[in-house]
Parts: structure tokens; sequence; C-alpha cells
């Protein structure tokens, strides 16, 4: 059996996951997105999504706050990948069709750096 890594914190919100009310909501979200991961429609690829993102990571750090959002509908490489690097520097490190990367925090977009469209 794989050892679980994760926070006791962790722990607790997973469970969330299993509810009919997570279900509920996932499916909403899901409705709002046309079922398409928005972060790829961002980069100009249509793909479908198969999770709902909590954007705010301290939204799931408590149950009155879980199912509230704000979500966003990601495919799984786009969660697995870039959402989780997402959280650790900061900024999404994705690019769009024309090679330059589409977050406005990321650094090759300050002023200083960013080309002229």
């Amino acid at each position: 059996m794989k050892q679980d890594l994760r926070s006791p914190q962790a722990a607790t919100y997973r469970k969330l996951y299993n509810t009919a009310r997570w279900h509920r909501t996932r499916n909403y979200q899901f409705q709002l997105d046309s079922k398409l991961c928005q972060w790829c429609l961002r980069k100009g690829y249509v793909t479908e999504a198969m999770v709902c993102h909590h954007i705010d990571k301290a939204s799931k750090d408590s149950p009155s706050t879980f199912f509230k959002g704000p979500f966003v509908s990601l495919c799984y490489h786009c969660h697995d990948s870039d959402a989780q690097q997402e959280e650790k520097i900061g900024f999404s490190t994705s690019v769009g069709t024309d090679g330059w990367p589409i977050d406005d925090r990321h650094p090759s977009n300050r002023a200083s750096h960013a080309p002229t469209r």
C-alpha cells in the first residue's frame, strides 16, 4: 500500500471530496465552464475538464468555505502539474500559442520585459 505523505490538515479536507455536496458543486462548476479546461483555453487548446480546482488554497481549510469556491475547471495535466507549481512559486509558467507566458504575474510579463503585442 502506498504511503500517504499529506499533512493531517489535508487528510481532513480530502474526506470532503467524497461527499454528495462536493459532487454537486463539481458538476455545477463544470456546467459554468462548459466542461472545458479553462487554463488550456487560455493557452489556445480545447481540453475536457476533469478537476474542479480551488483557486484559493485557503478555502479548503474549513468545511464552511470548502464548498464556496472560487473554483476553476481544469484537465488533469493542468491540475497535477501547472496548478501545483503555481501554488509553490506564485505564478504560472504556461505559455500561449505565441510562446510567451500567459500569466500576468510571470516575471517575463513585467513592463520592462514584456514584448509589445
